[in-house]
């Protein structure tokens, strides 16, 4: 009896270290990219970018020419991303490519035209160069592609892969190997002095996010024998890696990246699928972050997080088809469509100059029309968004009352 009292405890526990729903949202400033998958051999990934100011999540990569976009990063100052994908209907081992997406433009860049596998790419602190993996090599590269340093050059043996600057800028972490024998490595680029950081034998260690100038965070097995990832907190000076205090030993917890000192974007599949959530570092807390509603039956992964928020979102081409017009009158604003093939319902959201929510409605084809009173807005400029069913932006424009 007295152990049957030990299990309940434990369980309710791990119940109650779970934000309710309703509870606000820990971070309620900056933005959230990360990519949405049924699984990873169907190519079907798609970017979605979530201002978790306003609630506005949105998928971006819906009408690029390409497929199976993944791993988003931001740049330092937030305007733009680079991730992997393939190009259109190039569905194969070969076909990976680095994409740079500057968020004023229309389709991202293609940087690696080159024949060869590259992948895993990071920005560099200054935001001037890229760090990602070729054919289980590192390479930096300028924002238009040119190779600037082989950082390793011995093709898969071991591979070298999931590289991260450093702060300084002068050395990379990175996994080294696969599997069980896969650890955590710190690499000077000038010197090619490596330092290993994490390498507990026959444990699969890899994914290292630099947090700050003494820490990286970084996902491994529990045990040799008990393959469920967890995230640990590791430390460049050789100190013992720590345990986050959120992990579920019956789950995997996945794709650590840091927040604020606090918290953490990670991915977690105690139901079944992955699921966005944030976990606290200090008291083991997990946001799960349904009230975003950005979690659904596929895997959402791959999370990056920017303080920077407001305007780029606004920066979306519209990814589908639709003639929308919107004028304001007598602080009135109409909105008005003339194609319904598309979508069955949408939503308008109204925006200041910084980003800042202050209205959405919902509007449906029930009429070709939707009229949205203004009246207690101040005269100026305010952004227009509206987004499918499919939490897709659809229209976008500046309006002014």
């Amino acid at each position: 009896m007295r152990y049957k009292c030990i299990y309940i405890f434990i369980v309710i526990s791990c119940i109650t270290s779970i934000l309710q729903a309703g509870t606000p949202s820990p971070i309620t400033s900056g933005q959230i990219v990360y990519h949405s998958y049924s699984n990873y051999e169907a190519w079907d990934s798609q970017l979605y970018l979530l201002n978790l100011e306003t609630g506005v999540s949105s998928m971006i990569s819906g009408s690029w020419n390409i497929d199976h976009a993944m791993n988003p990063h931001f740049s330092n100052d937030g305007t733009k991303i680079v991730f992997m994908g393939v190009p259109k209907g190039k569905h194969n081992y070969w076909a990976w490519e680095i994409f740079l997406w500057d968020f004023s433009s229309d389709e991202p860049l293609n940087l690696t035209q080159n024949g060869e596998r590259d992948e895993d790419p990071k920005f560099s602190p200054d935001g001037k160069s890229i760090v990602f993996k070729q054919n289980g090599d590192i390479r930096i590269m300028d924002l238009e592609g040119n190779i600037l340093k082989s950082v390793t050059d011995d093709w898969d043996n071991p591979e070298e892969s999931m590289p991260y600057f450093v702060p300084d800028g002068k050395e990379i972490v990175y996994s080294q190997g696969a599997g069980a024998g896969s650890d955590i490595y710190k690499i000077n680029f000038s010197t090619g002095m490596k330092t290993p950081l994490a390498a507990e034998a026959g444990v699969q260690e890899y994914y290292s996010i630099t947090k700050d100038e003494n820490t990286f965070l970084y996902a491994r097995w529990l045990s040799a024998s008990n393959h469920h990832d967890q995230i640990y907190t590791g430390y460049f000076n050789g100190n013992t890696p720590q345990k986050a205090l959120f992990n579920r030993e019956d789950a995997d917890c996945s794709d650590p990246y840091p927040v604020d000192e606090k918290w953490v974007a990670f991915s977690m599949n105690q139901s079944g699928n992955y699921d966005l959530a944030l976990g606290n570092l200090i008291t083991g807390e997990i946001y799960d972050m349904n009230s975003f509603g950005i979690n659904t039956s596929l895997h959402e992964l791959g999370a990056c997080y920017t303080p920077f928020s407001g305007k780029e979102v606004t920066s979306i081409s519209s990814t589908q088809k639709i003639d929308f017009k919107a004028s304001v009158e007598h602080k009135e604003l109409s909105i008005q469509w003339t194609n319904q093939a598309q979508a069955s319902s949408y939503s308008a959201h109204i925006l200041n100059l910084d980003g800042q929510l202050l209205l959405t409605k919902s509007i449906n084809n029930d009429s070709l029309k939707s009229i949205v009173n203004m009246a207690s807005f101040p005269s100026g400029i305010y952004f227009l968004i509206v987004l499918s069913n499919e939490n897709q932006i659809i229209f976008r424009t500046k309006i002014s009352i």
